[in-house]
């Protein structure tokens, strides 16, 4: 864990409740996908824990719903301002460690809402380990889907499904998966 000082970059609207918020600063802490950070917000006593959706050596992306006053607080800023974010939390995936137990070379990601965005630099991971990752991404409706594109654009296979048949599938991610039938592991 690593307690450091980032500086806002963008912090754009995908949907009208979701946000993709870029950040500047010192990510050595963060060594696998699937870890989280935790982000203090001015005026409130607990940080706020949002899942990483991407990181390089000096950029982290978060992609968080808001849900409350700390997130409606973070949906406001702007670039340039700062943030006291602790990072490195949480073990992540282990993507060497699969390699050794099992021949995967079509793993399954699937994830609903907000935990989507871990699964983001995951998908990107394992694509470029040679991976032909297939996501499948649940939503309500529509008017929610997020980061399906990105997704695409890694060279993933996309399985939409939705709660109300707005779009893909009708039904929840697990309806998703009944549509996949070639993967030989499971992420979520």
């Amino acid at each position: 864990m690593k307690q450091s000082i980032f500086t806002i970059l963008s912090n754009t609207p995908l949907t009208d409740c979701v946000y993709k918020m870029v950040l500047s600063g010192d990510t050595s802490a963060i060594t696998a996908p699937g870890q989280f950070v935790n982000i203090q917000i001015t005026g409130k006593f607990l940080r706020r824990p949002i899942s990483v959706c991407d990181c390089d050596g000096s950029t982290l992306t978060i992609v968080y719903k808001v849900v409350g006053k700390g997130t409606e607080i973070l949906s406001r800023m702007v670039p340039g301002e700062k943030l006291d974010i602790l990072t490195g939390l949480g073990n992540g995936y282990d993507t060497d460690r699969l390699d050794e137990v099992t021949s995967s070379q079509f793993p399954l990601l699937v994830g609903g809402g907000v935990g989507i965005p871990p699964l983001y630099s995951l998908a990107k991971r394992l694509t470029a380990q040679g991976k032909r990752v297939t996501a499948v991404l649940g939503f309500n409706r529509a008017s929610e889907i997020f980061l399906a594109e990105e997704f695409r654009a890694l060279g993933a296979e996309v399985v939409i499904a939705t709660a109300d048949g707005s779009a893909g599938i009708h039904g929840l991610v697990t309806d998703g998966m009944a549509a996949v039938s070639d993967y030989t592991y499971l992420y979520t």
